[in-house]
């Protein structure tokens, strides 16, 4: 599976930087199909949306449940225009495009994607992730 990140602006805080580093860590978990990594980028109330829908935010167990079925299927992710937003010394934000293609679809599907993180202990933490209405 291929992974790439593209930003609209390259992260050059340290805060900004350990953001990147999740985002990187997500896509390559999928890839190496690692559910245990995948779970520790998650705060244990997160919240989720899947399916390309936000009508339902799903735990971070049913969330990971959900992926274990859904990474034998994927073949690339690629986020592009990706931008990360400190908020505070506790919060920031990123949004992106993410391009997701499925073995055995011929066009990618292509979504509006919105993060947010939270810092607990000086680790940060994804706390919720959307779609684009």
């Amino acid at each position: 599976m291929n992974r790439v990140i593209e930003y609209l602006e390259k992260p050059t805080q340290r805060d900004e930087k350990d953001i990147a580093a999740i985002l990187e860590r997500l896509l390559s978990s999928v890839k190496k199909k690692d559910i245990d990594e995948l779970s520790s980028l998650f705060s244990d109330n997160a919240r989720i949306a899947m399916y390309d829908k936000n009508e339902k935010l799903y735990k971070k167990s049913e969330y990971l449940e959900g992926m274990k079925k859904l990474m034998q299927d994927i073949h690339a992710i690629n986020y592009k225009n990706t931008l990360i937003r400190l908020k505070n010394k506790k919060e920031a934000t990123a949004s992106c495009y993410n391009i997701t293609t499925f073995r055995g679809k011929l066009a990618p599907i292509s979504r509006e994607r919105f993060f947010t993180f939270r810092r607990y202990d000086s680790i940060w933490y994804i706390t919720k992730v959307l779609y684009r209405e």
